[in-house]
């Protein structure tokens, strides 16, 4: 075989291969498109369970939440009663107590000014 023969050959199946590679990088990148694609809609799928049970475990923690809340205030409202009721009773007994002095100041105003006008 001469020179100008395997240069030939040589080129042809250079030729050859490159076309077969073109053919294969193709069918590659087909599946590599096909294998994204379907990767994509499963990732959607799965960020859309995702999406959904975080939504159930918020929903789950509000309702648990305002429940809590809830049954905090209601302590809470019983504890402010129990003390405005002691803050009544408290009132009370310093109203009555201020009630008893202002009668004695009032007594002894009225002694004070009979002893003043007898005096005069």
């Amino acid at each position: 075989m001469r020179a100008d023969e395997l240069r030939t050959e040589m080129r042809a199946e250079f030729k050859n291969a490159r076309t077969e590679m073109r053919a294969e990088f193709k069918n590659v990148r087909a599946e590599m498109g096909a294998e994204f694609k379907n990767v994509r809609a499963e990732m959607g799928a799965e960020f859309k369970n995702v999406r959904a049970e975080m939504r159930a475990g918020l929903d789950d923690l509000r309702t648990e939440m305002l429940a809590a809340m809830k049954a905090e205030g209601e302590t809470t409202r019983r504890h402010f009663d129990v003390a405005a009721e002691q803050f009544k009773d408290f009132t009370k007994v310093l109203a009555d107590g201020i009630a008893r002095n202002t009668q004695r100041l009032d007594d002894h105003e009225q002694r004070i000014a009979v002893i003043e006008n007898s005096g005069s």
